[in-house]
Parts: C-alpha cells; structure tokens; sequence
C-alpha cells in the first residue's frame, strides 16, 4: 500500500494562515466600532481567512459582507483580495469550476492596479482547480507562467510554490525523477525564508517519493513526522489530517498495526469535523484497502462506496481509477465475475481518458482473467494482447525515463568539467594581469605624447567649429519644427484614444440595454401567453358552473381549480409587478430588524388552497422570537415564490417544510420538498444564466421562471447568500441567508 498525494497548493497560503494569529473574538470585538471603512474591511477580510479552511459558511458571509463594503467605495484593491480568498472557500468546498470564475474576476482588477504579484497568485489558483479537475496539461502551462512573474518579481514564496505544484504534476504524469527535482528545489527556498507551512507540505511530497519510488519507508516515515510536528505547531487541523492519512500508511509497511489504526482514525475523526470531502474520501479508501487486506469485504465495499460518492461528486478521475480497480478485485474474489468486469472495465475507461498507463496495466489483465474464466477465449486473447501491448508501453515509458534521468546526470557531470576549465583559465587570466603591470609606466609616456598631440588636433577642431556652427544651428530649426510635429501627432493619438474609449463605452451600453430589452419582451411574453393561461382556464370554468349541468362534486371541483388559477394569476401578478418596479428604480425598500416569522406564517397562509389542491402538507419549523434585518416586502415576495415553487414540482400527498437557523451574525431560511428535484445543469441556469429558466410542474403547472430571478435579486440586495441543492427524483433545498443587523 502506498502513500496518496496531498497538496497545499495556493501561493501565500503559508502566510496568510501564519499572520492569523488574532482570535476571532478580538476581531469581532474591534469589528463592533471600527475607526473607518478600510480597518472595517480589514477586519471582515481577516475574519474570512480565520474561517476559510474549515467554517465555509461563516468565511462566505464576512467575505461577502467585506465585498459589498469595497464594491460601494470603491476600493479596487480590496475587491481583487476579497474575490481572490473567496475563490479558496468555494474550492474547498469542491466547486472547482465555480472558483476559476471567481479567480477570473480577481485578476481583471489585478490587470486594472498593474499587480504582477496578484496576477502570478491569481493564475496560480486556477492551476490548483484545473489540477483538481484532472486536467493537467492546462494547470502546467498556467503554472509555467506564474514562474516566469514570480522569477522577474523576485517572489520566493511564490517560486517554491510553483516549483511544489509542478513536482505534483510531474508526479501524476509518471515522472518521478522531475518530480523529485522540482520538490527539492522547492524545499530549499522555504528553509531560506523560514516557511513552516510550506516545509510541511514539501516534507509530506519528499516522503512520498522515498516510499512510492525509492521503497524506503524509514525515510518516508521521517520526513512525516517532521510534516506532523509543524502542522501541530501552526495548528493547521487540515494539513495534520494529511499528513496522518499518509502516516498510518507507512506504519502498516512498517508492521505497526496500533499506530497504523490510531492515525487513521484520527485522521477521519479531523476530516469529518471540518467538511473536507476531498481529504474524507481518501481516509475512506484507506480504510476500505485495510478492511480489504484482511478479506473482511462487507466492510470494504461499505468504506468504498463512501468512496465513489465522494469521488464522482468532485469530479477526481485519476482517483476513481483505484477506487473502481479495488472493487473490481473485491468482486472477482467473492467470484462474481460480471460486476468486476463492470468495475475493471469503469477503471479501464477512465485510466484512458486521462492517459495513466500504470492504471491501465492491471485493468486489462484482470479482464482477460475474467473472460478466460467465463470461456470466452476470443475476448480473453483480445485482452491479453491489449494487456501486453499495455505492459510493453509502460516498460518502455520507465525505460526513457531512466534515460532522460541517466542523461539529466551525464549533463550535470559535464556543467562541473567545465566549471573547473573557467576556473584554471580564471587563474592564468590573473597572472596575464600581473605581467603587464609593468607596461603601465610606458603606456602613461605614450599617453603623455598623445595629449600633446591632442592639443594640436585641438586648435584645428576649434577652426572646424566655427564652420560647423551655421549647420548646427539650421539644424537646431528643423528639430524644433520636428517637436512641434510631434507634439501634434501625440495630440491626434490621445484624441483616437479618446473615441476608442467612448466607442467602448458606447458598444457596453448598448450590450446592456439589448439585455434589459430581452428581459422586458421576456415580461411582456408572460404577459401575454402565461397570464392569459390561467385566466383562459378561469373563463372556461365559469362557463361551465353558469350552464348549472354539472354535478356538486364536479362544481367543488371546479371552484378549487378556479382558486388555484387565480392564486397563480395573483403571484405572477405580484411577480411581474416587483420586477417592473425594480427595472424602473421604483422600488421603495424599509430595512428594519423584525421577526422572521410573521413573513413566513403569511406566505405560507396564502398558499394554503393552492397545497390544499394537491393534499400535500407544509410544516413550518420556526422559532418565533428570531429576528433579522430586512425589507418586509422583498422577503415576503422570497418566501412566497420559494414555496410556490415547492408545491408546483412536488406530488400529491407529499410534504413541503420551511426551517430557519440562527447565527451569530446571520439567519439561514431553507424551504426543503420531497419533489422531483433536478440536476446540475438545471441549477447553473438558474444561478447563473441571465435569462429565466422555468419548468412545467408536476401537474403540468405552467412558470416564468421569474420567481426565483427576484427572489436572487432581493437576496443580494440584502447582502445574503443564495444556493440550490438538489438531485433528480430526491427533492430540492432552496436556502438564503439574511444579516441580523444592518451592514454598513
């Protein structure tokens, strides 16, 4: 069994967490009366940084609210280093391609202040995601480029950062002797600048090696232990996780069963409190891989499901590779053939699409055990040649490697020939000089002869002058005319510069009024076709109640589908209005602090019949004395289209629940439904599309998708969060938070 690889990777990471050295109680107390809007900023900056490895949530909020701060001063810098600590927490968090977008944000501002160190961080970061995403070829040529910046800065932090993260890849890559080149060079820069942080994590990457490719776990255990010992120093729970993780590992190598299990288990104990998927899953397969080492396989393949779910959600292809190949094997042992194809076969797929030959080698030899068991030769031969093929391939991959290394060394070699040659001919330059010292004597009598040669050439060079003069000075009229030319010149390019600008700003607006006029025939659309519905459907009702041929049971039902009709005339009502006020500025706001509860008890009044429809139940967990700060109209408008939405995608006789949580600083509302749910794709449009995105209901319900585009925008302007959390066919949580108090 073999050490996994973890990475801090994001440049300034080590100093950042090492200037954190106020608790957050003294923060939030210097927060209660700051002296100005910067030390504000400051201060909400800091708070986020405390938070940003391990309390997302919390992080988000203070980052958010120290964002809005800068956005309405206009603090250009502070915008680029909350967007930037942001882009972290939502890549902890796993949402890797949610944080380049983040990143990208950052570095327009960095490019705006000319901040060559920003920028190098900046790109750095979308190297970690890309890194995490598995796509490799793009975070290396993204980190090749923070190199350059940070050699011309003169950055340290940011080179041995650079060097570390290209080691990583390298390593994934199968280039081990490059890897541990990039590491080592990594590590003396951080001894030279004292960087604890990144010792520990250059410490854990050496230790791999020295396990993985050198088969010295002694050593491997060495460097860990130095890892373990800072990360407690700099009480880093994360990164002392990791290094646990791998610890436990090389105690199983080393026969040290006790310890091997004490650190795993701590290890998980730490990543479970904090929330690291990434970190948990590995903990997870390690644990799996034991369970499997003893032939206990119920408990293996529990561990490696818990694997695979945390895997697949973050999208980490490299390491699903193992975990498929694992269960493939747990399966043929237990010999159920099919479903360690099925897994071997997921392995194989994956360990192509990423280009591991290592991981493919085994796959296809397990596959064509498979079909020689099941007596199918004809596929059992095509395997075993893929297998071979395979073999042959990494063989010689090991083999140019080994070369590339044996000539890496040979070149060294030479680099030292020719250090000593310059060196020798240093010493005979030396002793050159020394034997002309005594020419010196002579060469001053022949400078003397000169001088006074000189002073002859002189009286002639003053006659020349004089002659020259006259063509000196017409030549001084056409530079002046020269200077005025380009004084003119310079004065047509500022005024080009001038209409380019205002072309610029011309083709924005125009960008941005073609946006809002698709929004006002995006309205006026529902005006025309989604309005008309429910009042058509009105219509045709009471006609049919006027003619008096119906039955009692048929006219009750008729009044509740009338009742449902006008419900959803009244809240697209409601909706288009708000919105149209929005759009034209008219829309009057009363921020005030009040009770939550109230709001919610109406919403959920007026949405009683259309529920009543289709039997289903809405529970309301709510503490009554909870307060936050917010405008009453807005917040009632969120609710209502939350729980509109609930009912429409849930079926009948299924139950709807609105909760709230309070915080110390802010209140998370969740409206929770058991409905049809939905998929990724369906909430990006809704979080990040510019137009409306609606689906029909479960029972055919017609939307705008209007709803829940206020309902992001009134959130916003309370400075909250809002977020979507769903599967197909497991129902959705719509969440949004709120301040408790007025945000400066």
């Amino acid at each position: 069994m073999r050490l996994f690889l973890f990475i801090v990777f994001f440049v300034l990471f080590s100093s950042a967490y090492a200037q954190q050295q106020k608790h957050p109680a003294k923060l939030l107390a210097e927060l209660q009366s700051p002296k100005s809007d910067s030390v504000e900023v400051e201060l909400l900056h800091k708070l986020g940084q405390y938070y940003q490895r391990e309390h997302y949530d919390s992080a988000l909020y203070y980052l958010n609210r120290g964002l809005a701060i800068a956005n309405k001063t206009g603090m250009t810098r502070q915008k680029a280093r909350f967007l930037f600590t942001k882009s972290k927490v939502i890549s902890y968090q796993g949402n890797y391609r949610q944080s380049i977008d983040t990143i990208k944000e950052a570095i327009e501002f960095y490019r705006k202040l000319n901040d060559s160190i920003g920028l190098a961080d900046g790109f750095n970061s979308i190297g970690v995601n890309y890194y995490n995403l598995s796509e490799y070829d793009s975070c290396k040529m993204v980190w090749l480029k923070c190199k350059s910046i940070y050699k011309q800065t003169n950055d340290s932090t940011g080179m041995a950062t650079t060097f570390s993260n290209l080691g990583v890849v390298n390593y994934v890559q199968g280039q081990a002797e490059e890897a541990l080149k990039n590491f080592i060079k990594s590590l003396e820069i951080r001894k030279k600048i004292e960087d604890k942080h990144g010792l520990a994590s250059n410490y854990m990457k050496i230790a791999l090696i020295y396990d993985n490719k050198l088969d010295e776990p002694q050593k491997a255990y060495e460097y860990l232990i130095n890892a373990v010992a800072l990360y407690e120093d700099e009480q880093n729970e994360l990164g002392k996780a990791k290094a646990l993780t791998n610890l436990s590992l090389i105690y199983e190598q080393l026969d040290s069963l006790q310890a091997h299990r004490a650190s795993i288990h701590k290890a998980r104990e730490i990543a479970e409190r904090i929330g690291n998927l990434r970190l948990l899953g590995t903990i997870y397969y390690n644990i799996g891989q034991d369970f499997q080492n003893k032939n206990n396989y119920d408990s293996t393949l529990v561990y490696y499901y818990k694997t695979l779910d945390i895997y697949k959600n973050l999208g980490q292809k490299r390491e699903l590779t193992g975990v498929y190949f694992n269960m493939g094997e747990v399966f043929y042992n237990l010999s159920d053939y099919e479903t360690a194809r099925a897994y071997f076969k997921s392995s194989l797929d994956i360990a192509r699409e990423i280009n591991v030959i290592s991981s493919q080698v085994p796959a296809l030899q397990y596959l064509a055990k498979i079909f020689e068991r099941k007596g199918d030769f004809k596929k059992a031969y095509a395997y075993h040649q893929k297998y071979a093929k395979a073999k042959d391939t990494l063989a010689e991959k090991e083999k140019t490697e080994r070369l590339e290394t044996l000539e890496a060394r040979f070149e060294g070699e030479q680099k030292a020939q020719r250090i000593k040659i310059l060196e020798k001919q240093k010493q005979l330059d030396k002793t050159k000089l020394a034997r002309t010292s005594s020419t010196k004597n002579l060469i001053l009598v022949i400078a003397g002869l000169i001088f006074i040669f000189s002073l002859l050439l002189y009286q002639k060079y003053r006659q020349k002058t004089s002659l020259n003069k006259q063509l000196s000075d017409r030549n001084q009229e056409v530079k002046e005319k020269n200077k005025e030319i380009s004084k003119q010149a310079e004065h047509l390019k500022r005024f080009n510069h001038l209409l380019v600008e205002k072309n610029r700003l011309i083709e924005k607006n125009k960008v941005k009024l073609e946006e809002e006029n698709q929004k006002k025939d995006k309205v006026f659309s529902i005006i025309g076709h989604d309005l008309r519905s429910p009042m058509s459907s009105l219509h045709t009702s009471l006609n049919l109640l006027k003619s008096k041929k119906v039955s009692p049971e048929r006219k009750d039902h008729l009044i509740s589908l009338m009742d449902s009709d006008i419900n959803s005339a009244i809240n697209l009502l409601e909706n288009l209005l708000m919105w149209a006020k929005r759009l034209e500025g008219k829309l009057s706001t009363n921020f005030k602090k009040q009770l939550l509860n109230p709001v919610a008890s109406q919403a959920i009044r007026s949405l009683e019949g259309m529920a009543r429809n289709k039997n289903i139940e809405i529970n309301a967990d709510i503490d009554k004395e909870i307060k936050a700060y917010f405008d009453e109209q807005m917040i009632a408008t969120v609710v209502r289209n939350l729980l509109s939405n609930a009912i429409k995608f849930s079926p009948e006789r299924s139950q709807i629940k609105i909760s709230m949580i309070e915080y110390s600083n802010f209140v998370k509302i969740s409206v929770l439904d058991q409905g049809v749910g939905m998929d990724k794709s369906d909430i990006d449009k809704i979080l990040h599309a510019s137009n409306f995105h609606s689906t029909a209901g479960t029972q055919k319900e017609k939307g705008s998708g209007l709803g829940l585009q206020l309902c992001k925008d009134f959130v916003t302007q309370h400075c909250g969060s809002f977020s979507i959390e769903s599967k197909p066919d497991r129902g959705t949580i719509v969440s949004f938070t709120l301040p408790k108090k007025h945000l400066s």
